[in-house]
């Protein structure tokens, strides 16, 4: 089911296999649950806490009001202790209101909060691009696309796992700490790491003339093919 204007939904059997949403800048956030049935009671904790918060803006609102022709009615040449006492009643009902939404607003974030740790969630840009991704295990990862390929910047364990699993002879153009290019490559089967080498082939290594290691990496580059 998809709403050109809000997003849409993908289920399967009446679970929610993926959700997506428009962002307010013009992307999507595509959400994807770990587990149907707590991102189905994170989704519900987050709609009432919503609901709540539209009905404490509103009456907030309406306080705001009150509290605004009261101090009108204060203001007056004529007015009696009653009405003045009646403005600063009012105010301070407003500025109770006005601390409700907040507090309200708060419970929504939470809540959003929650329902996001319940799935993996891809977010693209509106021009697609630019991704932000949090996986199901809670790792996040940041990939820009230009021209000539996409770097993704991502937590140093998914890099890890990159690493170790690089073919033997394959090569991965990656980004170090220090913003350095780099290509990693293995030599062989017997090697669990590869080693890394400047893009003119000879062997990296750091101002200290250490080598680099793979925890000196924070992203890594996809090349387009010509």
């Amino acid at each position: 089911m998809f709403n050109p204007a809000e997003g849409g939904v993908v289920t399967e059997g009446g679970a929610l296999l993926i959700e997506s949403i428009f962002t307010d800048t013009g992307g999507m956030a595509i959400q994807v649950p770990m587990d149907a049935e707590a991102y189905a009671a994170a989704d519900a904790a987050a709609a009432e806490a919503l609901a709540e918060a539209n009905e404490a803006e509103e009456a907030a609102r309406a306080a705001a009001v009150e509290a605004q022709m009261a101090q009108l009615a204060a203001a007056s040449p004529d007015a009696d202790e009653a009405t003045i006492a009646a403005a600063e009643e009012a105010q301070a009902a407003a500025d109770e209101a006005a601390a409700d939404v907040a507090a309200f607003l708060q419970a929504v974030a939470a809540a959003e909060a929650e329902k996001a740790a319940q799935a993996a969630t891809v977010t693209v840009s509106a021009d697609g691009t630019q991704m932000q991704i949090k996986d199901a295990s809670g790792f996040t990862a940041t990939s820009i696309t230009t021209d000539v390929g996409v770097t993704i910047t991502m937590d140093q364990e998914p890099i890890e796992i990159a690493m170790e699993n690089l073919a033997v002879g394959a090569v991965q153009k990656a980004i170090t700490t220090g913003g350095e290019t780099l290509i990693a490559r293995k030599a062989s089967g017997d090697d669990e790491l590869p080693v890394y080498y400047n893009e003119d082939g000879t062997v990296a290594t750091k101002a200290d003339g250490q080598p680099y290691t793979v925890e000196d990496l924070v992203a890594l580059t996809l090349v387009f093919e010509d």
